[in-house]
């Protein structure tokens, strides 16, 4: 189960996103909370669009947080983990 929320933003050729999820994971069938996905993650994009050329270009960030490896009292949790891609359409 979990929330999801995004903002967009365009002006002119430029635009962005930014989303923000925050869910919590539990196998149904067990009855434990599943650790090893984030609670909390954010995507933040940003881009160009080349109107004439019909061609987007845009880098997109996503942060994970609130991640752990195991049910484990001495499972630390993850660290922050960062993905940044470019993409041209």
């Amino acid at each position: 189960m979990g929330l999801a929320a995004s903002l967009q933003y365009w002006r002119d050729a430029f635009f962005s996103d930014v989303i923000f999820s925050h869910i919590k994971n539990k196998n149904v069938s067990n009855d434990i909370d599943y650790v090893a996905f984030p609670t909390r993650i954010v995507n933040i994009d940003l881009g160009y669009r080349f109107i004439q050329h019909v061609i987007e270009r845009y880098f997109s960030n996503t942060i994970e947080l609130a991640g752990q490896e195991n049910l484990s009292e001495y499972s630390p949790d993850f660290l922050t983990s960062y993905q940044t891609d470019l993409y041209f359409s």
